[in-house]
């Protein structure tokens, strides 16, 4: 049977979630001490399949990087397994024979502003969803609607910067970047995952005004979001240990 948005409505009112991003400190986030508890993951997080135990209770799929055909590969990789997964509507075509996808209609894809306005934020996620700035923002609006409380973030380390076959970059990364060797990915847990085609500072300026959106949003209705990432640059909400979480004990899934 076909999913519908409105079944997720605080399915899970009070119960706490980690969400999963993709940035390069997942390599350092013991992520299958993760198991038994609620999360959402999201794009080509199927690329550390083959080293893990965990799978996402949750995914999430609003990028134009699933016509790359490196990208749709790891993208169903996750919907093929049954994952209940929140993709935008007009993905639909790459996605269609899977019943456990929900369809979202996504706004403010394209604004480039350090300042991310209230109203951009949707705390109803069957009429629309803000996919400005970052992936993450959905799923915190996917998070918020499902009526998770307190958000763990994962993966969330901002500062972009250019990609370069070797660290540093140097005369002989741009020389072999010249020849058509792809350039290593410095910005995600893989060098190989792909950077955005936007400037470095254009990313991080909107992610970081993403995340100050989420926080005002979350704060006026009592969410509380915190930030477990392991380093990384993102200073916007408190910060929490994810070994002192998980000593906490999971949440029950059942």
């Amino acid at each position: 049977m076909v999913m519908n948005v409105h079944q997720f409505r605080d399915k899970h009112k009070d119960e706490r979630v980690f969400l999963v991003g993709n940035g390069p400190s997942l390599k350092k986030t013991p992520l299958d001490e993760l198991q038994g508890e609620h999360t959402i993951a999201m794009n080509r997080i199927a690329l550390l399949y083959d080293r893990l135990q965990w799978r996402p209770t949750y995914y999430i799929c609003t990028t134009i990087n699933i016509e790359r055909l490196e990208w749709r590969k790891d993208i169903l990789a996750t919907i093929s397994m049954g994952i209940p997964s929140f993709v935008w509507e007009e993905l639909g075509g790459h996605v269609q024979p899977y019943e456990n996808v929900v369809y979202l209609h996504c706004t403010h894809g394209k604004e480039v502003t350090r300042h991310a306005p209230d109203d951009w934020w949707s705390y109803d996620i069957a009429e629309r969803v803000c996919k400005f700035g970052t992936s993450m923002l959905v799923a915190l609006q996917v998070a918020v609607y499902m009526g998770f409380n307190p958000i763990y973030l994962l993966g969330c380390d901002l500062g972009f910067r250019s990609p370069s076959a070797f660290k540093g970059g140097g005369l002989l990364g741009k020389m072999l970047m010249q020849v058509g060797l792809k350039a290593r990915d410095p910005n995600h847990f893989s060098p190989s995952y792909g950077t955005p085609g936007l400037a470095p500072n254009i990313l991080n300026h909107n992610m970081l005004s993403a995340h100050e959106l989420a926080l005002r949003a979350t704060k006026k209705i009592g969410v509380q979001v915190f930030n477990a990432t392991v380093g990384g640059q993102l200073e916007v909400y408190p910060r929490l240990h994810l070994k002192q979480l998980l000593k906490q004990g999971a949440t029950s899934l059942g």
